[in-house]
C-alpha cells in the first residue's frame, strides 16, 4: 500500500496477538526472525517466524507471524487500548508507547 503509514502485525496463535506499528520503525529495525542463536527458532519462541522489535517492548514483537496488513493509522485494537497504554500525571492515558524505559538496576 503505497503511502502506508503504519502496520498491523497478526500471530497465529490461540489470542490472535496483533500490534500496530509505526512504519517508520518497521522499515528501519524490524526483522522477520526465523533463527536465532544459530538455531531454528522453537515453538515456545514463535517457530516459525517472529517479528522482532529491537528496542521495543516484547508485546510488540509478535510470535508466530502469521500476516501483517498495512495501513494509514493505527488500528487501536482491544489489547492496545485497555492493555498497553500508560497512565500519565494529569490523569489521560498514553497509547503506543513501545520503547522500553532504561533499566534502572
Amino acid at each position: 500500500m503505497p503511502g502506508a503509514t503504519w502496520a498491523l502485525a497478526e500471530g497465529a496463535d490461540g489470542a490472535a496477538h496483533a500490534r500496530s506499528i509505526p512504519m517508520q520503525k518497521m522499515l528501519e529495525d524490524a526483522l522477520i526472525v526465523y533463527a536465532a542463536n544459530g538455531e531454528m527458532l522453537r515453538p515456545e519462541n514463535g517457530y516459525p517466524l517472529r517479528l522482532f522489535i529491537p528496542g521495543w517492548e516484547g508485546n510488540v514483537s509478535i510470535k508466530w507471524l502469521r500476516r501483517i496488513k498495512l495501513g494509514d493509522q493505527p488500528w487501536n485494537l482491544r489489547s492496545e487500548t485497555a492493555r498497553y497504554t500508560d497512565p500519565m500525571p494529569d490523569g489521560k492515558w498514553r497509547q503506543f508507547s513501545f520503547a522500553m524505559e532504561p533499566s534502572r538496576w
